[in-house]
């Protein structure tokens, strides 16, 4: 059987039911330790502007050569051990890239927090948002919740598994260093405005085409399981720039469109404000039924992606 065809369905079943057990090794922590030591030994917060930017390319560059080396050296000597253990390590690389099952479950203590009350429901959702959660009504947090895990459905899965399909296992893990160093540097506000710019640049130039492939994988899921995919594809195509983000308001305009709802708008960050412009229609009110639709999405476009790259990875990978 083929060996990346092994790895990839093997760490997506993984995903699926294991998720990612914090006690559990993982290559994000690792980098994580990285970008932080890097940070505090370049002293970035004193550095002129310009210094700071070439600080951030710097970061980049050495996030992706350790993430190469250790990766690919790893594979190489499992390769010489035996075949079985390059399989077993190429598939837990590919399965820590994967986060569906880690972004339902996230999202399921959200709404449990929230059963209880509204302040434990924002503090939980502060856990995996960016925005200040404070001040948010029961239906932003939904919709919150929807907009994560829309955006969330191309990081964690589809553009992970674009990476893997076509660059092996160590692809899955660079693209995974890239979404690292943009959810812990990049950043528009302070201290990160200068130092995470490149980041914030370079993941969106790699999440451009997963972006894409996103929108189109929810309006067959949408088809699918009887959502409105008309909508899908009509509000996915008109509200796709409503976003501040060149990629994010692919999957999340799609997922409005399918469920008839509306999201966006601007919101306070780190204490700042952000104008934001709404995205889809406002047919229905946002409730828990909508977040339960966008994890079905969710599930239902990661299984068409993967079915998609079996084939590739049969017949022309």
């Amino acid at each position: 059987m083929n060996m990346n065809l092994m790895m990839f369905f093997g760490a997506f079943l993984l995903d699926l039911f294991l998720g990612d057990p914090y006690s559990w090794p993982h290559p994000v922590k690792l980098m994580g330790k990285w970008i932080n030591w890097f940070l505090n030994k370049s002293d970035y917060q004193n550095k002129s502007k310009k210094r700071q930017q070439l600080l951030g390319y710097l970061l980049i560059i050495s996030l992706i050569i350790l993430v190469v080396c250790i990766g690919q050296g790893v594979l190489l000597v499992s390769s010489h051990a035996s075949k079985t253990l390059y399989i077993i390590i190429g598939m837990y690389f590919n399965y820590t890239c994967f986060s569906i099952k880690c972004l339902r479950d996230e999202s399921e203590k959200v709404l449990s927090a929230l059963q209880n009350n509204l302040a434990s429901g924002r503090k939980q959702l502060s856990m995996i948002v960016g925005r200040d959660t404070e001040q948010l009504s029961e239906t932003e947090v939904y919709k919150a919740l929807i907009e994560t895990i829309a955006e969330n459905t191309v990081d964690g899965f589809i553009a992970p598994a674009l990476f893997i399909a076509f660059l092996g296992p160590i692809g899955g893990l660079v693209y995974k260093a890239i979404n690292t160093l943009d959810s812990m540097v990049g950043y528009r506000y302070s201290p990160y405005t200068y130092v995470g710019k490149a980041s914030a640049q370079i993941d969106d130039l790699v999440n451009y085409v997963p972006a894409r492939i996103g929108y189109i994988v929810f309006i067959i899921s949408s088809l699918i399981l009887n959502y409105d995919w008309k909508s899908a594809i009509s509000i996915g195509w008109r509200d796709r720039y409503q976003h501040l983000s060149p990629n994010s308001g692919w999957s999340e305009a799609s997922v409005a469109g399918a469920l008839g709802i509306e999201l966006g708008g601007g919101h306070l960050y780190k204490g700042n404000f952000v104008e934001k412009p709404s995205i889809g229609e406002s047919k229905k009110i946002v409730s828990v039924n909508q977040v339960y639709q966008t994890l079905t999405l969710m599930y239902y476009s990661g299984t068409i992606l993967s079915l998609v790259i079996g084939l590739y990875l049969v017949y022309g990978g």
